[in-house]
């Protein structure tokens, strides 16, 4: 009745219906939505001039009161159940349902937040993970020149360990080269505000400034080029995600930050398949491992090598300690969501799961030997065995991605 009486009054003012269907007309190539028009979708004429207004009150009597000709109502309640469920975010006729298709069509993160210049986010990360990258190759391929550079003259043919630890630190800046890699993957999709890029983005935070925490503490020892080698790498690897994270977030917020740390701890319990099993089990690992070397370094050189060297032995152990405490765990934990979510795929994750590999192998190329000569302390068999999983893991994790992939294509 209600739609029956609207019909009625608005029958009366046909100047005002004529004026409206010219401008539904004009508008109608500016508001499609999955191939209709929005505009017609909510107001529709017949051809005898009658207004009909949509909603959700139209009945089966108003139904069968159409003439045969009249141009079909669509109703506001399905204009708003539109099947947008086979449509990749983005990829749309209309964004209504997909606020991160509108964030990236604005250049603003998927999460909120002001505009960002995916170009220039991508371009710094692309930067930082070559400075990581080449830092890794000259600390594994020419261990002897690092390590003289920070102390001159002590990496001689009886410093081993001090190579050998060179080397076991290339794979941390390697890991750390992996992150940014897949964060200027993630500033090229505008997913910079992304968990996983979050997480990235603060594990690479904590490694620089455990690194800086350890360059000053051993200042008095270490050269001058070789501090301000460490800070201009290290400070840059802080800047840059502080820069894209703070801007996301309006802020660092160290409340929000340990409070998404502390959450973390039973997400990580709640294990959906055996891939995401092992990343729940490799993350803790590394992160515990870490944390012994950077707090314990004396000790645990002495357990996983027989012997501690000295100053120089522990500012490189801690350094290492530093990066499987941070930025180690921001990598297995976002596989570990991933292999969750059977995301392994996406070139993000094959990127983290590759650069995890690296790592695990570096490790067991420089650590493997010495147990074979029976060298190394009472500790080494138990690293060794949990770089053995880190590999085993990321490896599945890589055949994982490419066998989702091939599947979907």
């Amino acid at each position: 009745m209600l739609a029956r009486a609207l019909s009625r009054a608005c029958s009366k003012a046909s100047p005002l219906a004529s004026s409206l269907q010219r401008s539904a007309a004009a508008l109608e190539p500016t508001c499609a939505f999955g191939g209709s028009s929005a505009w017609r979708s909510v107001y529709s004429f017949n051809e005898g001039g009658r207004w009909l207004v949509a909603g959700p009150w139209r009945d089966q009597e108003e139904d069968r009161e159409r003439k045969p000709g009249d141009r079909q109502v669509h109703t506001a309640a399905a204009l708003l159940r539109a099947d947008t469920s086979n449509v990749p975010p983005g990829q749309g006729g209309s964004t209504i349902n997909d606020p991160d298709a509108t964030a990236r069509e604005a250049g603003r993160p998927t999460g909120g937040g002001p505009p960002v210049d995916a170009g220039a986010s991508g371009t710094s990360y692309m930067l930082l993970s070559a400075a990581h990258a080449g830092l890794a190759a000259t600390a594994f391929l020419a261990p002897t020149m690092l390590v003289n550079a920070f102390f001159p003259g002590a990496a001689l043919p009886q410093g081993m360990q001090l190579q050998v630890l060179s080397k076991i630190l290339a794979c941390g800046l390697g890991a750390g080269s992996a992150a940014s890699l897949a964060l200027k993957q993630a500033a090229d999709s505008g997913d910079l505000a992304s968990p996983t890029a979050q997480r990235l983005q603060l594990g690479l935070m904590g490694f620089s400034a455990g690194a800086i925490s350890m360059h000053l503490l051993y200042s008095p020892a270490i050269t001058f080029t070789s501090l301000a080698m460490g800070a201009a790498v290290m400070g840059t690897t802080f800047a840059v995600p502080y820069s894209h994270y703070t801007k996301t977030n309006g802020g660092l917020g160290l409340g929000s930050v340990v409070g998404s740390y502390l959450g973390a701890v039973p997400d990580h319990l709640n294990i959906k398949n055996a891939q995401s099993a092992l990343y729940a089990l490799v993350t803790p690992t590394l992160a515990l491992a870490g944390a012994s070397y950077l707090f314990m370094p004396e000790a645990t050189l002495g357990h996983v090598f027989g012997y501690a060297r000295g100053i120089e032995s522990m500012f490189l152990w801690q350094n290492i300690g530093g990066g499987l405490m941070t930025v180690a765990p921001a990598i297995t934990y976002s596989l570990k969501k991933a292999a969750d979510e059977g995301t392994l795929g996406h070139p993000m994750y094959k990127t983290l799961n590759a650069g995890l590999a690296l790592a695990a192998a570096g490790h067991l190329v420089v650590l493997g030997p010495m147990w074979a000569a029976g060298q190394g302390g009472p500790m080494l068999p138990w690293i060794l065995g949990a770089w053995s999983t880190a590999l085993l893991t990321s490896g599945l994790g890589l055949m994982k991605g490419g066998a989702a992939k091939a599947a979907t294509a």
